[in-house]
């Protein structure tokens, strides 16, 4: 296997695991606003604030580590030279 192909392979489960990473994204979004939602829904129930509060502790803390996690993966793919535009090897 050339070292071409295989920096091909490495892109591509590069974006592999971002579209991932990225799904994953969605639903814990998903789950965060649909309990923001449960929480503002049922405001004559006492707690009502709790799925309110870990809703909206939920969707920060997930972005921050997509965020996170993609900052990483492309750093470690930089320093690698597999992400490098100018490397011809």
């Amino acid at each position: 296997m050339t070292a071409r192909r295989s920096f091909s392979i490495k892109k591509a489960l590069f974006k592999l695991l971002i579209l991932c990473a990225g799904l994953l994204l969605c639903y814990g979004l998903l789950l965060g606003a649909a309990s923001v939602r449960v929480g503002l829904t049922h405001r004559q129930q006492e707690g009502f604030w709790v799925p309110i509060l870990a809703g909206t502790l939920l969707i920060p803390i997930l972005v921050w580590l997509y965020i996170r996690l993609v900052l990483g993966l492309r750093r470690a793919m930089r320093h690698s030279g597999i992400l490098n535009p100018y490397s011809f090897s």
